[in-house]
Formats: C-alpha cells, structure tokens, sequence
C-alpha cells in the first residue's frame, strides 16, 4: 500500500516506521529538514520538505 504522512513528529515517525516494517510504501512530508534527515536516514521511505498543506502539494 502508498501511504503518505505528513508531519514526522513522535506519532509520524512511528506509524512511518510500522508501516515500512510491515512493507508498504511511504512518503513522509515534514518542514523541519533535520528531522526529516533523520527519518530518512533509518527508514526505506520517501521524503519531501514541505508544508503538509502546501496546495502544489495535493494538487493531482
């Protein structure tokens, strides 16, 4: 399954963590780099530098 997250807080990162333990696909959208680095760093999930409500960012 694509799961997107945004935000890569305490609660972001452990269902990123769960989910990519499980299998699944995920992308984590956060706007503080050097948490996202970190996130990047120690799982097999995609990653953005972005406001989670950025309208380019939904926009299909």
């Amino acid at each position: 399954m694509d799961i997107v997250i945004v935000g890569d807080g305490k609660v972001g990162f452990t269902l990123a963590s769960q989910l990519d333990h499980e299998g699944h696909n995920g992308a984590v959208i956060d706007n503080k780099t050097a948490v996202l680095e970190k996130t990047l760093n120690s799982l097999d999930v995609v990653g953005a530098w972005q406001w989670g409500h950025a309208r380019n960012l939904v926009k299909g």
